[in-house]
């Protein structure tokens, strides 16, 4: 499926993700400067140059996201996650949508105190 309008054209392809590498897809997205993957939590789950955000739903969900992945930048989600210490901040993404895109900010630009070298696209 393709989506254009006057400032942007979106691709939708079919297909088994089970079929794409990280490496093949860094390459789809190639000329993006981030690249915001759901799922993959094989491919993906400890690799240490991919920073994660994790939204977790329960209290069983923080603990193995604790487990799975490697480094989490910070947690979201319907759990309120503030009842336990985290070594990630907690967002309320219907209230703090710009403090966690500042927080991905400094991820990119790898600011001091912050978890960086994120995964980047070749260009």
């Amino acid at each position: 499926m393709v989506s254009i309008s006057s400032k942007e054209i979106a691709i939708i392809e079919r297909g088994s993700t089970n079929d794409f590498s990280l490496e093949s897809i860094v390459e789809k997205c190639r000329d993006n400067d981030i690249i915001l993957v759901e799922g993959f939590r094989k491919i993906l789950g400890a690799k240490p140059n991919v920073p994660k955000i994790v939204a977790v739903k329960s209290e069983e969900e923080v603990v193995e996201a604790l487990k799975t992945f490697k480094p989490i930048i910070a947690f979201t989600g319907p759990y309120l996650a503030m009842r336990r210490e985290l070594p990630a901040p907690y967002f309320d993404v219907l209230r703090e949508q710009a403090k966690l895109a500042e927080l991905v900010e400094k991820v990119i630009r790898g600011e001091k105190g912050i978890e960086s070298s994120p995964l980047r696209a070749p260009r």
